[in-house]
């Protein structure tokens, strides 16, 4: 079995201020705009950071192009700024490119 990739997602609005039906409709979002892709998402989980904020970990077997995850994240809600900045890095060649990573692992 091939290893799952992710996706990761920063909404940011504290972990506690999101209801779990506002969470569960992000969920259903963005497993629709994946599957307009032909990506099935395989698990999810919400995670609070650090700072109280809030994290959507997205898992798909497949495996695309990085510039395409950032793409992917930007489009499910990630921050426009965290997207440039992602999209820099991954142009650079740098391989531990998601600044969400360096953040929270």
């Amino acid at each position: 079995m091939a290893p799952l990739t992710y996706l990761k997602i920063d909404y940011d609005l504290p972990f506690t201020l999101i209801p779990n039906w506002v969470k569960q409709a992000k969920v259903c979002t963005a497993e629709h705009i994946l599957s307009l892709y032909n990506i099935k998402m395989e698990t999810y989980s919400f995670t609070q950071s650090k700072n109280g904020n809030t994290h959507l970990t997205i898992w798909i077997k497949d495996e695309i192009p990085d510039e395409t995850k950032a793409w992917l994240q930007w489009i499910i809600g990630d921050d426009c700024g965290r997207t440039y900045y992602n999209l820099k890095r991954i142009k650079k060649g740098i391989k531990n490119w998601n600044m969400l990573n360096r953040v929270h692992r």
